[in-house]
């Protein structure tokens, strides 16, 4: 009954309290009932070279722009840190508070400005349950993301290696260069449009796999336990395609297991369903 009524008697306080301030406003408790509410900042950079992101539900966006910085907005409870150590970025969030309660939305978001085609030796982005947004153009040569229930989305971005990991969360690659590559993604869907795809393995648990206008280059892994596979206007000399459970379908020509081409050319393709179809067309 005791813990009832605290309860009751905090969200009643919760509810006052972001009314009040139009939403704006949200409590924690951490050794007493504390209010919190969005900040917002900026903070300058100088050259980057490597890029690591290790945060908690925070959307982060790169884009492109003129001037080298960091744009913070989020709550007050969940501060982010912003150091530079010559080349390197290190961006983080830190949670202070472990009952959090709140009326409305307050935003989480983090935006790296950086000039278009810019070079990095790495770039390491774990976001916890936020999405990501790459949306300037950049080469990096060493790339590593883990996302759990937020989307990646690429556009004219490039990597010489890279490991990505998507565990709810699926991705979006839009004109992207991808080279030996591991994309793993559980639940999510897998869209790859006008890119070129380097060697490499993509494999998805329950999730679709589409692509479009996509270059396959070296030998490229493409795997879907549950999902379907689909490939429109594919780039490449030779294809491996099977399913267990659904059929095979290569510009017209269908198969219930598997129908190969030129499977030895040096640029293939090979495409595995366990229980969805693989479509080339």
């Amino acid at each position: 009954m005791i813990t009832g009524l605290i309860v009751a008697t905090v969200g009643a306080l919760m509810m006052a309290v972001g009314l009040t301030n139009q939403a704006e406003t949200n409590m924690t408790w951490a050794d007493g009932l504390r209010t919190f509410s969005t900040t917002e900042r900026n903070v300058s950079l100088g050259r980057v070279d490597r890029l690591v992101v290790n945060t908690s539900d925070y959307d982060v966006t790169v884009r492109r722009g003129n001037d080298r910085q960091v744009h913070v907005q989020g709550p007050s409870n969940r501060p982010v840190t912003v150091k530079q150590s010559g080349g390197t970025v290190r961006i983080a969030s830190h949670v202070r508070g472990w009952i959090q309660l709140g009326i409305g939305t307050m935003t989480e978001h983090i935006t790296v400005t950086l000039p278009a085609n810019t070079h990095l030796s790495a770039l390491t982005a774990n976001l916890g349950d936020g999405n990501l947004d790459l949306d300037v153009p950049m080469t990096v040569a060493s790339t590593t993301i883990a996302l759990d229930d937020g989307r990646l989305t690429t556009k004219e971005f490039t990597t010489q290696s890279g490991r990505i990991t998507l565990n709810d969360g699926g991705a979006n690659l839009t004109d992207t260069k991808l080279r030996n590559t591991s994309l793993q993604s559980d639940d999510g869907g897998v869209t790859v449009t006008n890119s070129t795809l380097t060697g490499g393995r993509y494999h998805t648990d329950d999730g679709r796999m589409e692509f479009t206008n996509t270059r396959f280059r070296n030998v490229v892994s493409v795997r879907a336990e549950d999902g379907s596979i689909t490939m429109a206007s594919p780039q490449t000399d030779g294809y491996v395609l099977s399913a267990e459970d659904g059929g095979v379908s290569l510009f017209g020509k269908h198969n219930e297991s598997s129908i190969t081409h030129k499977a030895e050319a040096a640029n293939r393709v090979e495409a595995h369903a366990s229980d969805g179809h693989v479509t080339v067309k």
